[in-house]
């Protein structure tokens, strides 16, 4: 991963799953949506909040996003956050 990404197209994190994006997650990805800054940082913003889900930050660079999956129960949820170019 190399030099700055601008973040876009936030998901609003409360359609199509049973559970919504934990709100903590939310403000962080609303911040970030519009942002230009290193990958590496967006997801150290990240995963603060998503170890203590004992989730995990995805990133799909083909595709370039960063996505998050969490188990709530015995549902496993995954959701693409932010894409990025």
């Amino acid at each position: 991963m190399e030099g700055k990404v601008s973040f876009y197209n936030l998901h609003p994190g409360i359609n199509g799953e049973f559970t919504s994006i934990p709100q903590p997650i939310r403000q962080i990805v609303g911040e970030l949506n519009g942002k230009e800054m290193l990958l590496e940082d967006a997801v150290e913003k990240l995963c603060l909040e998503v170890k203590k889900i004992r989730g995990k930050i995805i990133i799909s660079e083909k595709e370039k996003y960063l996505g998050l999956e969490f188990k709530k129960g015995d549902w496993q949820h995954f959701y693409k956050l932010l894409f990025y170019k």
